[in-house]
């Protein structure tokens, strides 16, 4: 036990853990209805089908009426009454008859709060809310509205499974989950499917008095949706639970289905992949406010329907053949839905685009895995991620897989999100394995009773880290995505700015290969900076795409090199936009495998030569010789045979077209046996063009090889019998009519590279140089940025080091910054600042910057020598692991060592007082003009205010000291300055907090000076200073560090406490201490 612990009794608040979720004195088998309102409602109001101008209330009674919603601005909520266009719906909850009324209230003003009551209508209508406040919502922006937008997402709810157990208890987890939503501030949510396990029923749905079983999700419960529902308009995604009618009657979304053109309705379906023909709900739709489209898209299928679903490539598990049934009854091309997404998403070219579905396109869940039929694979066509991520969409939002992961965009792909942890049973990540592009995830494993995590979250705890949702807030371009577990503590923030960008990150620095006996490749760089930020880090091996990390991962380990291969390793620094620089490294003499600059003089390094080619002079790209081929009819050729065989190959030559009357080969790619597998040249008219010569096609297109001046000419084949690709470029720009793929190029490899034509009959003069073949794209950028200034100091403290520095340039552009101290690469910045708090006091370092472009290139600028001050040392500490009181000078009253509740160890001390002084003095063997102090604390109760600790002259004099008031604020007073100083909101009672006053006396200022809790810097003002306590996890409703605003108080008495308290030097009588 390393710090002292401190119990406070006496105090009058009680805690319960599951109080903020409602559930506060209810058994744990059974729901309790709405308090306070009519025994008629038994579902309390929730919201659906928000516009900028409507919204639908829906409610459950147990009689049949003509439900009415009266409803107005916050203050006049009965101004105005809409009546139901008939009676509620019979619907059947758990046997018992229940009838559901839907009223739509339109004519609203966007971006406006309203409040509202519900009541039977009729000739003597029953307020169903009853003494229940009226609850408020606000309608949607307008499309184009710029004011600052949050939403709610999350999904897979509804389940009562209780960590673990399926008992019908109350799932505090999921209550967690919806208090934390009602208390968001969101102005709507959105569900990314799967409500109601297992089935969807109206007895998985529930009321506010249904009888907790198993398999009876209970989500109208008064612990569940009744919280946040009432308030917050949800928008529902299908799932592969609940696919019947009862979802669509719950969610009802007609107007915002029906003014983006979408499906909201029961859809027939044919014969699937062998399954039976089913008629199922089908929704998808969108709508628009503050600037951002919102996509709400059907992904889903039902479990016992797959037919001869196989799964393809996902593997054989349920969520695989359910995968594939989905994408071929909606995401196909031709499909209804893909058509209607295709329409909609050019309609509304640019600004914010969002999508949620139900199947995750990525996930580390090996239930719930990957949806591979939906999720975009660099270098294909046709799925649903590229057809979002071509349009524009920013962010997905998935759920399935019952836990939170958060998915880097790979190449032409979007950054994603599985939401899962809403309420049912949590599942486990990473068991099999956590991918490269899974930055952050944690799950749960109920058979092991451990947590699970992925990329950088730590291992949770408990079950009640994984439940969440995420709360997102958008402003602007500016999008933050914030996960709040079922304790309402946040984890994993993160802020994206889709500012339109076309700058590029810099490339990724000092890219370096290692490889191991096995042949393992371990790539190694220094971060990429950009002007707005690198989001990942692309690999590629001899042109073909490896894998994805995130911005915050400087290496990767290819694991399938094989030793003595020559290998070209490129790291793609690319930035929300998608621009990229990389940077390159070669292993084994890397992946070129031939080249010529001709600098011999001759054509000594090709095996044989042919015709009138030979090395010159008089016209030369670079250096002093290039080839020069002339013919007037004869084969005009050299050939090279390759160190080794090849599938995929690149090649690429600086060619000067001085005339030709012909066609005209500039260079050919050959089997060991001479024969030719295609070919690049120009025609008569001066076309780019190829000749397969193993299919026996060719292709011309329209671009043009000007003649009189150097270009670059690239070829790149990838042989695979039928399914072989080629592309060609001209100066490093792809040319589209000579990009194929399923080609037939046969099945030999190359062998030899041939440079000019060997057809007779042909007539040309054409230079040549700089040949190259290389088993990666040549077409890299390898030019580092200039070296970043040496950083100079900006803040200095004992525990941190505040860095700038000039920024450098690159050709393409700057990607990031990474910071070294001491030769370590301790951090990243795409900015020229950065804050080091992980420095010891009294201790010198050496910083200097690394400038990186996207490529990978890298420079690193002069150093700079730091020494931090001398920081604090520990005077006294106390855990009362002894049991007793024996460390302090004097105990007096009543204050004991006990060991009922103790922050850690064994032993905690305990004051309990009813009205006499109680406390321990301890001298600390020295005076001190600065000090620190520090105590975990627990209030149980109280009635006055309290003193947890005080600072004290060698006198006894109080210096100052740190207290709770009655009304429960975490105060100050300085009894040397005659000040006291409050802070809001209060110190939660029943909950640990870590209280840490810090006094600095100066003979300029007072005596004593409170700085109130954590470091800070000399002269900060008390009074301006943020807070004065850390709150630990779970301790109440503060974020780890957040810290209260401060107010001053009066020097007097307060009102609060009473005349003579003795805790309160202010109010004590005369002759009191």
């Amino acid at each position: 036990m390393k710090t002292r612990s401190l119990r406070r009794a006496g105090y009058a608040v009680v805690a319960v853990a599951l109080a903020a979720a409602g559930l506060l004195g209810l058994p744990a088998t059974a729901f309790a209805g709405l308090p306070g309102a009519s025994s008629l409602l038994t579902r309390a109001p929730w919201l659906t089908d928000a516009t900028a101008t409507s919204v639908q209330v829906n409610w459950a009674t147990t009689t049949q009426n003509t439900g009415v919603v009266e409803y107005g601005a916050p203050g006049n909520c009965t101004a105005n009454s809409v009546t139901a266009s008939g009676q509620g719906t019979a619907i059947n909850v758990n046997g018992v008859t229940e009838y559901l009324n839907e009223v739509a209230v339109t004519g609203l003003t966007a971006n406006t709060t309203y409040c509202y009551r519900i009541t039977t209508g009729g000739a003597n209508p029953v307020d169903l809310l009853g003494t229940n406040a009226s609850p408020q919502f606000t309608t949607l922006q307008s499309a184009t509205g710029s004011q600052p937008l949050t939403f709610d997402v999350f999904g897979d709810w509804g389940d009562t499974t209780n960590s673990g157990n399926n008992n019908g208890s109350v799932n505090g987890n999921q209550a967690g989950v919806d208090a934390g939503i009602a208390s968001s501030n969101a102005q709507f949510a959105i569900s990314t499917g799967d409500i109601a396990y297992p089935a969807g029923s109206e007895a998985n749905y529930g009321d506010l008095n249904q009888t907790g079983q198993p398999d009876v999700s209970g989500v109208f419960a008064p612990s569940y949706w009744a919280v946040p529902g009432q308030g917050i308009p949800l928008y529902p995604v299908n799932g592969n639970h609940g696919l019947n009618p009862t979802f669509l009657e719950e969610w009802p979304e007609p107007a915002t289905a029906k003014a983006s053109g979408g499906v909201y309705s029961m859809v027939s379906y044919p014969s699937i992949d062998g399954t039976n023909p089913a008629s199922l709900p089908t929704g998808y739709y969108a709508f628009s406010a503050g600037g951002v489209r919102f996509y709400m898209l059907d992904a889903s299928w039902n479990n016992s329907n797959v037919g001869t679903a196989t799964g393809g490539s996902c593997g054989t598990t349920i969520s695989c053949k359910i995968y594939q049934v989905d994408h071929d009854a909606h995401w196909t091309v031709p499909s209804a839905e893909y058509t209607w997404l295709s329409q909609d998403l050019a309609a509304h070219p640019g600004g914010l685009k969002f999508a949620f579905f139900h199947f995750p396109l990525y996930s580390d869940d090996s239930a719930e895995s990957s949806d591979t039929f939906l999720d975009n694979t660099p270098g294909s066509s046709g799925s649903l991620e590229q057809l979002l991520h071509d349009n524009g969409v920013q962010l997905v939002f998935n759920g399935h897989a019952h836990d939170y992961q958060r998915n880097i965009a790979t190449p032409g792909g979007v950054t994603s999100y599985v939401t899962g942890g809403g309420g049912g049973s949590a599942s486990a990540v990473g068991l099999n394995q956590c991918s490269t592009t899974d930055a952050y995830a944690v799950g749960w494993n109920y058979s092991s009773g451990k947590g699970t995590s992925c990329g950088a979250a730590q291992v949770p705890a408990s079950d009640s880290q994984v439940y969440h949702f995420l709360k997102v807030t958008v402003n602007g371009t500016t999008v933050t995505v914030t996960p709040t577990d079922a304790t309402g503590h946040t984890f994993d923030p993160m802020t994206y700015n889709f500012a339109s960008d076309t700058t590029p990150p810099s490339a990724p620095g000092s890219l370096t290969a290692n490889q191991a006996g096995s042949g393992a490749v371990t790539l190694d760089w220094t971060a990429a900076t950009d002007n707005i930020g690198v989001s990942a880090y692309d690999i590629y091996r001899n042109g073909t795409y490896l894998a994805t990390v995130g911005p915050d991962v400087t290496s990767y380990t290819d694991s399938t090199a094989t030793s003595g291969t020559g290998y070209t390793y490129v790291a793609d620094a690319r930035d929300l936009a998608g621009n990229t620089t990389g940077a390159s490294v070669n292993v084994n003499g890397g992946a070129v495998v031939f080249s010529d600059g001709f600098e011999s003089g001759d054509m000594s390094q090709w095996t044989s030569v042919t015709g009138n080619i030979k090395a010159q002079s008089s016209l030369v790209h670079s250096g002093t010789y290039a080839a020069q081929e002339t013919s007037t009819g004869s084969g005009t050729y050299a050939r090279k045979t390759l160190p080794g065989t090849y599938t995929n190959l690149w090649a690429q030559a600086w060619v000067y077209v001085v005339s030709h009357s012909t066609s005209a080969a500039f260079f050919s790619f050959r089997t060991s046996s001479g024969a030719s597998i295609l070919y690049v040249y120009v025609n008569a008219s001066g076309d780019l063009s190829v000749r397969n010569d193993a299919g026996g096609v060719t292709t011309y297109s329209t671009t043009q090889v000007p003649a009189g001046s150097w270009h670059l000419v690239t070829l790149n084949a990838q042989i695979n019998g039928t399914n072989s690709s080629l592309s060609v470029s001209l100066d490093g720009t792809g040319v589209p009519a000579l990009t194929l793929t399923g080609q037939n190029l046969g099945t030999n490899p190359i062998a030899m590279l041939q440079l000019g034509d060997n057809v007779t009959g042909r007539t040309y003069d054409i230079a040549l140089d700089d040949v190259e073949a290389s088993q990666s794209n040549p077409l890299a950028d390898t030019t580092p940025p200039t070296a970043p200034g040496a950083p100079t100091v900006t803040n200095l403290t004992s525990s941190s080091v505040g860095l700038s520095w000039t920024p450098a340039t690159d050709n393409v552009g700057v990607a990031y910054y990474e910071v070294v101290r001491d030769g370590t690469d301790i951090g990243s910045a795409t900015t020229t600042s950065y804050t080091d708090n992980a420095v010891s006091p009294s201790t010198t370092y050496t910083y200097a910057i690394t400038a990186y472009d996207a490529a990978g290139n890298n420079t690193t600028g002069g150093s700079t020598q730091v020494t931090t001050p001398a920081g604090s040392s520990s005077l006294f500490s106390d855990g009362f692991e002894s049991g007793d009181m024996s460390q302090w000078t004097s105990v007096t009253g009543n204050i004991a060592a006990e060991s009922s509740l103790a922050h850690s160890g064994t032993y905690a001390a305990e004051e309990t007082s009813t009205g006499s002084g109680t406390y321990a003095r301890e001298s600390l063997g020295g005076s001190y003009t600065e000090l620190w102090g520090q105590a975990w604390v627990y209030v149980v109760s109280h009635s006055t205010s309290a003193a947890f600790f005080s600072f004290r002259a060698s006198s006894g004099a109080s210096i100052l000291y740190v207290y709770v008031n009655a009304s429960g604020d975490l105060s100050v007073r300085n009894d040397a300055g005659g000040g006291t100083t409050y802070s809001t909101p209060p110190l939660p009672t029943g909950a640990l907090a870590l209280v840490d006053p810090h006094s600095l006396t100066s003979p300029s200022a007072s005596p004593a000076s409170d700085r109130g809790g954590g470091p800070h810097a000399a002269g900060e003002r008390p009074a301006c200073r943020r807070g004065a306590a850390r709150m630990p996890p779970g301790s109440g409703p503060h974020a780890a560090g957040e810290r209260p605003a401060c107010r001053r108080g009066p020097p007097a008495c307060p009102p609060d406490v009473r005349k003579g308290d003795p805790a309160h030097p202010a109010c004590r009588r005369p002759g009191r201490e």
